[in-house]
């Protein structure tokens, strides 16, 4: 059967309920959360922190299909624990769920046995597991376990190319090069650079396979067909890593050169004398202000979710950007 719809359970921050990209494919959701000591449960699943928005938008990116179960069990600031992700996923045994994305993960530890074990019960049960390791740590829990798919990120040569090994503690390292996603309140940031964001990517790839007719029992052969490399190490991260080119070579009149100097200038955003631009002084939030300004001013159509950090390497390559939309 194909174009069918799949089932993704989000454990994360919840997901925004008015969100226009995503209200439609909402079909349920809880929220876990510790009071008193005690470990409850409600129906109040909407983000306010935006991490488990950011991942949903990134896994509807790539399919259409997905309907997601909501599984909220951080707060506003992001914090959770593993109380409640044991919570969570013991809730998800009563489930009908295809796959399970936990863009979050514990370094191994305290509770980790329980955790393994509810991870084991639901592969048995035929549901997908996809995690997100720890800071790079390699036997981070749950995404260490044989029963997940575990994935940290890199920069590789493009946002389609992955690493994959089923017999490495971690399985996958999948391009995370951060672009403007979709977050709160429509408004776009950047969201990339994380074990998370590729946790989310490799979800969201996992389930257009499924939709498109893909039997859960080849998910692993599917992954190893399209894998840049089945054996790596760290050598092969910096040879796969990709070149950002600073377009020297674009040229543009005097109303755009001033319109974007203009707009940089009121935010603040520095640049040097080749046209370099400072994006390490950048808040996340301002650079989705800068291209709308930049969109508004100049009159153009451009898709906010295809900017790239890229795009705000140099003057240059914002003037790439404007031409490109220009046309």
């Amino acid at each position: 059967m194909y174009n069918k719809k799949i089932k993704v359970a989000i454990i994360d921050s919840g997901i925004e309920l008015k969100n226009e990209y995503l209200k439609d494919n909402i079909y349920d959701g809880v929220r876990f959360y510790i009071e008193d000591s005690y470990v409850c449960m409600d129906k109040e699943f909407n983000d306010t922190d935006s991490h488990g928005t950011l991942c949903a938008v990134t896994i509807k990116n790539l399919c259409k299909n997905s309907s997601f179960y909501v599984v909220k069990i951080t707060d506003e600031k992001g914090f959770s624990n593993n109380i409640l992700l044991e919570e969570a996923l013991r809730y998800l045994l009563d489930i009908d769920i295809d796959v399970i994305n936990m863009s979050i993960s514990l370094e191994s530890g305290i509770r980790t046995s329980e955790i393994k074990n509810l991870c084991y019960l639901l592969d048995k049960q035929n549901k997908l597991l996809i995690s997100s390791v720890h800071s790079h740590n390699k036997n981070s829990v749950p995404a260490s376990l044989n029963s997940v798919i575990g994935v940290d990120c890199a920069v590789l040569e493009n946002k389609d190319t992955y690493l994959y090994n089923r017999n490495y503690n971690v399985n996958i390292i999948c391009d995370s090069y951060p672009h403007l996603t979709l977050g709160l309140n429509g408004e776009y940031v950047m969201f990339g650079g994380s074990s998370s964001h590729s946790c989310a990517f490799i979800t969201g790839k996992i389930a257009k396979y499924l939709s498109m007719g893909g039997n859960k029992a080849n998910v692993h052969d599917f992954l190893e067909r399209y894998s840049k490399l089945k054996e790596w190490d760290l050598r092969d991260y910096n040879i796969s890593h990709r070149f950002i080119e600073n377009k020297t070579g674009v040229e543009v009149n005097n109303i755009i050169f001033d319109s974007v100097s203009s707009i940089l200038n009121k935010y603040k955003v520095l640049y040097d004398e080749e046209g370099y631009i400072m994006l390490d002084r950048i808040d996340n939030n301002v650079f989705f202000s800068i291209i709308r300004d930049i969109n508004n001013s100049l009159c153009l159509n451009i898709d906010y979710g295809r900017v790239k950090l890229s795009d705000f390497f140099s003057l240059y390559n914002l003037f790439n950007l404007i031409v490109l939309n220009s046309k």
